[in-house]
């Protein structure tokens, strides 16, 4: 019994320190539990942050990315925009620029046109020189461009000739009252008189024969004295030209349209005369069925050219001839010297004459 009971709590105390061991040993396993739960939750807190640290550093890198993206895609819409923009704004420049260059254009050509326009001989001598230097050397060309130019355009384009009408023709001179000159005669200024160069009192040459023409064929012919340069005192030159003021029935200014481009008009409706009776002396050559090249008119050389035509003009009004184209043509056409042409021409018609006078011998 006793010994049932020492084994008894032998194997009691046994068992409870077996069981203290174990508890011990659960205890110290919790505890080692604990302390590597712990160990790996802050490593885990760790990683985790790291992770969030890492995530953000993305995140920031992607906003930034997306950031300079968003930048750059701006930049280039707006570089677009520009490109887009700057061919309006071009085109819109150089229309503007068109418009302004045509509203100035028209307006010098307008002042232009009109500069001194119309004035009077007294007028005229008032004028400074640098007026009369615009007025002829600017003004006159341009303003004779421009009518040519737009007569032209009326002749030519019917578009045109309806809008605007058919170009109207200047009268240079007076209608023809009947029973009055039946002939026209115009005469370049530099086919018979000649100025020095003398700058304050110029004299004027005129040439020989002047005198027997003009008295001879005034009482037949109207007489005009056309003045191609634009410089000249006119009614100075017609009074030393004439100075009765009998012969010489009145005169064309350089913008007159008489001639162009240095040449006489082929324009006839202009004179309000008979074409055929109308005789232009120039001072050079061209093709024109109603001109007489005598020559320009030079001092220093003498000719009679003057003395061999009044004749032939005075044949002409004393025939009642018809057709004047026609008998300078014949005078042309010899191919000799025009003062040979002219008496030729005139020894004919004289013969031709006799022969029609003389009976014819049966």
């Amino acid at each position: 019994m006793f010994s049932s009971i020492i084994s008894k709590n032998v194997v009691g105390k046994t068992a409870s320190s077996f069981y203290g061991i174990r508890a011990l040993n659960v205890s110290a396993g919790q505890k080692g539990l604990f302390l590597n739960s712990r160990f790996y939750s802050t490593q885990n807190n760790n990683n985790q942050k790291k992770e969030n640290t890492n995530n953000k550093e993305n995140k920031q890198d992607d906003k930034n990315k997306k950031k300079v993206e968003e930048e750059e895609d701006e930049d280039e819409d707006e570089e677009f925009k520009k490109r887009k923009s700057f061919i309006p704004s071009a085109v819109s420049n150089i229309g503007t620029g068109i418009l302004l260059s045509v509203l100035i254009g028209s307006t010098v050509g307008y002042a232009l046109y009109h500069y001194k326009q119309d004035l009077s001989e007294d007028e005229v001598h008032q004028l400074k020189d640098w007026e009369i230097s615009i007025r002829d050397k600017v003004g006159r060309p341009w303003r004779e461009f421009f009518d040519n130019m737009f007569n032209n355009l009326r002749d030519s384009s019917p578009v045109f000739e309806s809008v605007f009408g058919t170009a109207p023709t200047p009268k240079v001179i007076s209608p023809r009252v009947p029973g009055s000159k039946e002939y026209l005669l115009v005469i370049d200024a530099e086919a018979i008189s000649e100025l020095s160069t003398h700058a304050k009192h110029p004299a004027l040459f005129r040439r020989a024969g002047l005198d027997y023409l003009l008295s001879n064929l005034y009482r037949d012919y109207e007489i005009y004295i056309n003045y191609s340069n634009p410089s000249v005192k006119i009614e100075s030159i017609n009074y030393k030209l004439d100075p009765s003021q009998t012969y010489i029935s009145g005169s064309f200014n350089f913008d007159s349209g008489v001639k162009e481009r240095n040449i006489f008009t082929k324009n006839y409706d202009m004179f309000d005369r008979d074409p055929k009776k109308i005789i232009f002396l120039d001072t050079h050559n061209y093709d024109h069925p109603n001109v007489i090249n005598i020559g320009k008119y030079n001092h220093k050389s003498k000719d009679a050219t003057l003395i061999h035509l009044t004749p032939v003009l005075a044949e002409f009004s004393k025939k009642k001839m018809k057709d004047i184209p026609t008998e300078i043509a014949s005078i042309k056409g010899t191919g000799k010297s025009l003062n040979k042409s002219l008496d030729e021409y005139l020894q004919t018609k004289k013969q031709a004459a006799a022969a029609a006078a003389t009976p014819a011998k049966k």
